[in-house]
């Protein structure tokens, strides 16, 4: 039986158009190396991402605990201190630029607010109701914080949360990818910039672990950072005028660390110590041995006590001690120790920092944020075996 041509090519049309297809397919398909998985090479990126975090992480921790805990600690120059957290400032903002997906990323959001006053206030209100409690019991009246006192603990709050959450626990959660870790990790991290206030390395501890749940659970930095000011506001207002967890809220190292080694295996029982009050001794001196510290309000009340030859150890800046030499003439003790001490005054000096970063004057700086501290006694130190 004879065809026409039409019918004779019919039935192949598809077969020719689905070999087009294939031909056109196999053209352009990416080669696949044999045995590989298409998961293979985002495995590898993944796992490189998290590499290059993790070192992103342990830059900034160590630049940060090397600048606190080692120069600043030892009292090394201005100069390194600076050089060191200029650093530590350029890797931060490297890795937030790095890893920048918008502000919701980072917490700053409507949604999981009211979840998050929920987890907050569960645990507010029964801490606000024991310490209240706690002030009573102990005879002391909590005091009534300003609404001044709410916005400003409320923005240093955030501020804070914002580093601890939305910066380390983002980059625990990735390098970690487990929610436990994760949160154990920005805990112990943010527990440690208190140190070496125990009390507060422990409410710290444990409020980080509140607040990183919180988190993990509302994405949500505002009701985070709320949750934190009104601790703070708890603590600071209804527990430290009762002398609970501590009379003192100060972290980092302590000043004056040469100054008060020789102090404390130098002065004796018969010895008087004097601070000299318009130096601005720190208030560690005053915490360390209390009612027997003396103080001297001006260069007159100084004099009267240097001239009672009665043994004595002396702390007052260099500056002052330079001054008061000028005016009596002659000297008036041996300098035993000195220490570094920092002033933590920006608020008051911004235009005056500015400048001296921006002209490179570390003198300035030095003279801004650096006092010179002497430890001076009218006996002379013993002499070096």
């Amino acid at each position: 039986m004879n065809s026409s041509p039409e019918e004779k090519l019919k039935p192949l049309l598809p077969q020719s158009a689905a070999h087009v297809a294939q031909l056109v397919e196999q053209r352009f398909r990416k080669p696949q190396v044999v045995g590989s998985s298409p998961t293979v090479g985002s495995t590898i990126a993944g796992a490189s991402e998290r590499i290059k975090t993790g070192f992103e992480l342990f830059f900034v921790l160590a630049l940060y605990f090397h600048a606190f805990w080692h120069l600043i600690y030892f009292e090394r120059s201005t100069t390194l201190v600076l050089i060191n957290l200029t650093l530590l400032l350029f890797i931060f903002t490297y890795s937030v630029a790095r890893h920048w997906k918008g502000f919701s990323n980072f917490g700053f959001r409507k949604d999981g607010f009211g979840a998050g006053l929920i987890y907050g206030f569960a645990l507010l209100i029964p801490f606000f109701l024991v310490s209240v409690f706690i002030s009573f019991f102990k005879g002391h009246q909590p005091e009534l914080p300003t609404l001044v006192d709410f916005f400003e603990y409320f923005l240093w709050a955030l501020a804070q949360q914002w580093v601890v959450q939305g910066y380390f626990f983002l980059r625990y959660e990735q390098v970690f990818q487990n929610k436990l870790l994760a949160i154990a990790c920005t805990a112990l991290t943010f527990a440690s910039v208190h140190i070496p206030n125990s009390n507060l390395v422990w409410v710290t501890l444990i409020g980080g672990f509140y607040l990183s749940w919180m988190f993990y659970r509302t994405r949500n930095l505002f009701a985070v950072a709320l949750c934190h000011g009104l601790i703070s506001l708890i603590l600071v207002f209804a527990l430290k005028p009762a002398h609970v967890i501590s009379r003192s809220y100060r972290v980092g190292p302590e000043p004056m660390r040469t100054l008060r080694q020789v102090l404390a295996k130098s002065i004796t029982r018969d010895m008087l110590l004097i601070e000299f009050e318009p130096s601005k001794v720190p208030n560690i001196l005053r915490q360390t041995y209390g009612s027997r510290l003396l103080h001297a309000q001006d260069f007159l009340g100084l004099k009267a006590i240097i001239q009672s030859n009665i043994p004595f150890f002396l702390v007052m800046s260099k500056k002052h001690y330079e001054v008061f030499l000028q005016q009596e003439g002659k000297q008036a003790g041996y300098v035993w120790a000195s220490s570094y001490i920092w002033f933590r005054k920006f608020k008051n000096q911004k235009f005056e920092t500015i400048k001296a970063i921006l002209t490179l004057n570390l003198n300035q700086l030095d003279e801004l944020y650096r006092e010179d501290m002497l430890l001076i006694g009218n006996l002379p130190p013993p002499k070096a075996v």
